[in-house]
């Protein structure tokens, strides 16, 4: 009698810990949709920018070079 009643509150409790867990998926699936159009729609408007204003990156280069190359000789 009591391991039936054990067994019943088990599953009772599974299937709750089992509806909780799917609605927590749900709702991170919800939100994660979200975001992805966010960033989505983010994109699409950097993109539009660009071809409009044309915006250019101007991009510094710096060159070192040894010109002379000056060995010195310590005599003592």
């Amino acid at each position: 009698m009591f391991e039936e009643e054990d067994a019943a509150e088990e599953t009772n409790i599974s299937a709750e810990l089992i509806a909780h867990r799917k609605r927590l998926i749900d709702e991170w699936n919800t939100w994660r949709a979200q975001c992805e159009e966010e960033v989505s729609d983010k994109r699409k408007g950097k993109k539009g920018e660009r071809r409009g204003d044309e915006a250019k990156e101007e991009i510094e280069v710096w060159i070192d070079e040894v010109i002379e190359q000056i060995e010195e000789e310590v005599v003592e």
